[in-house]
């Protein structure tokens, strides 16, 4: 049996809201908010991918806190974790992409993956959305 595929995600959280990425796509899907994240290479544990990937998408350098939810999902793992910023930077330099900071009320109004939903739904139940 082939090993499941692994994504992993960070939710990034400054007082009370939560920081979403705007993905324009250029095919017949939606446009889409998430959170940053991607697939776990070979050699990377989820924690350095969520490290990596958030450098990449947002430049900035996060400490990798709890693991928020793990869904499986026929052959992929998705896991999320809680991530603080090193440094708080008013003002994040994304490349190609709009992003902004939403309550728990307004991410639930944008289009959404299932998975940040429902992390998002668990994050808002623990009170970390408040």
């Amino acid at each position: 049996m082939p090993e499941k595929r692994r994504r992993a995600y960070a939710l990034l959280i400054r007082a009370g809201r939560v920081l979403l990425l705007h993905r324009v796509s250029n095919t017949a899907e939606p446009d889409i908010w998430e959170i940053p994240g991607g697939t776990v290479a070979p050699d990377e544990t989820s924690a350095q991918t969520v490290r990596r990937e958030v450098s990449q998408e947002i430049g900035l350098d996060v400490l990798v806190a709890d693991e928020l939810t793990h869904f499986v999902d026929d052959d992929v793992h998705t896991i999320t974790f809680g991530c603080f910023e090193n440094e708080v930077r008013p003002e994040l330099e994304l490349q190609h992409r709009d992003f902004e900071w939403m309550t728990y009320a307004e991410a639930t109004r944008v289009p959404l993956p299932w998975h940040v939903r429902k992390t998002l739904d668990h994050a808002d139940a623990l009170g970390l959305l408040m």
